[in-house]
């Protein structure tokens, strides 16, 4: 009886190249030549970001708004799961508006730089009491 291997060997194995790769200049020169919108607020994709250390929630939260992916009105309108993509200020309710525009919920100067460093007292209050509370306020269907 013949005994047939459950897989295909590789023609070029892993360990067949063992040079050795600095993966930390090779992830920072990926995260350098990136074209993400918000890549201006992390230099060192190696280090870990500010505020790593919150409590989850709020940690949530903040990546949220770092990348502009989150339960604001223009994205749950754009999933189909809002009516309307207006914020209570009759503007376009994204990530960024909330942040940088909204008279009702716009953190200290609309900066998201300053948000992003999430090392003061302000920061992590505005994560935890203003920006929940607009996103509360959604009609989600």
């Amino acid at each position: 009886m013949t005994f047939v291997a459950p897989y295909v060997p590789s023609k070029k194995p892993i360990w067949s190249d063992l040079t050795p790769v600095d993966v930390s200049s090779r992830w920072r020169a990926d995260w350098q030549s990136s074209s993400v919108l918000t890549s201006h607020l992390i230099s060192d994709p190696t280090i870990q970001p500010a505020g790593f250390s919150l409590r989850r929630s709020t940690w949530s939260l903040l990546n949220q708004f770092r990348t502009g992916q989150g339960r604001c009105a223009a994205n749950l309108h754009k999933w189909r799961m809002a009516a309307s993509d207006n914020c209570q200020c009759s503007e376009v309710q994204t990530m960024s508006h909330v942040v940088e525009s909204c008279p009702q919920t716009r953190f200290s100067d609309g900066d998201l730089a300053r948000l992003h460093s999430a090392d003061d007292h302000d920061a992590v209050t505005w994560l935890q009491e203003v920006a929940v509370k607009s996103f509360a306020k959604c009609n989600v269907m």
